[in-house]
């Protein structure tokens, strides 16, 4: 028997019988605590309100080639890191403190990514509940979902965006599900870039903004 008491612990009688019929009676009392062993679940997104009006100053651009190794010359991959003023960008991975935005193109074979990103709308690719994305919608004009549960910049996939101090995440991130980009291109070369993203919270949250680069640095 359990008994709740009133100073808040419990007491907790009873009989206990052996296989030769010896009884053993028992009572214990005090407090319980509670436990659990189901693991802590670290969200894909801690988002909780929509980020709107984003814009960045400097951008990275490099080449992955067939990334996800089709090996039929389908399309190219290409990562832009859109990043503040306080970056930096000498290394594959912004570091530094910065807000950034990883953002992954599927652009045409042929494409030589040091003339920067073509221009077109790019449709985000959502992932497979295996986190896997069709062969067939692996083609020039998508955009790359980010990939779940990876929270090291080092191992990161696809599209995020998260937040930065010197070097290390904070808190703040999401991983982008589903939305648009549009480049622009001008005739100097310079881009405009403008996202109208949402992360993969139900309901989602939204990113969006408009950045305009004169130059991307080509790495």
């Amino acid at each position: 028997m359990i008994t709740g008491n009133t100073d808040g612990t419990y007491t907790i009688e009873g009989v206990l019988v052996g296989n030769k019929y010896t009884k053993r009676y028992i009572s214990w009392s005090g407090e319980a605590v509670a436990q659990t062993n189901v693991p802590e679940v670290t969200p894909n997104s801690t988002l909780d309100e929509d980020l709107t009006g984003l814009t960045f100053t400097r951008g990275q651009l490099q080449d992955k080639g067939d990334y996800f190794y089709l090996r039929d010359n389908s399309y190219r991959c290409l990562l832009l890191y859109l990043v503040d003023d306080e970056a930096d960008l000498q290394y594959s991975r912004p570091g530094g403190t910065s807000r950034v935005l990883r953002l992954e193109f599927l652009v045409p074979w042929e494409t030589d990514y040091h003339e920067g990103i073509p221009e077109g709308i790019y449709v985000m690719v959502p992932r497979n509940p295996d986190t896997s994305m069709d062969k067939d919608k692996i083609v020039p004009g998508g955009a790359v979902a980010g990939l779940p549960n990876v929270f090291e910049a080092w191992k990161m996939a696809g599209s995020w965006y998260y937040e930065m101090i010197d070097g290390q995440w904070t808190e703040t991130y999401a991983r982008i599900d589903q939305g648009t980009i549009t480049v622009t291109r001008g005739e100097d070369g310079s881009h405009t870039i403008t996202y109208d993203l949402t992360d993969c919270q139900s309901p989602a949250k939204k990113i969006t903004g408009t950045t305009e680069l004169d130059n991307i640095e080509i790495r």
